[in-house]
């Protein structure tokens, strides 16, 4: 479903931001 897709690619986009500002890469 695509509600599905949009929440997971939310998810994963979120999920990427948070690693990157633990990492301090931006």
């Amino acid at each position: 479903e695509l509600e599905d897709v949009v929440t997971g690619g939310l998810r994963a986009f979120s999920q990427h931001l948070s690693v990157e500002m633990i990492m301090g890469t931006y």
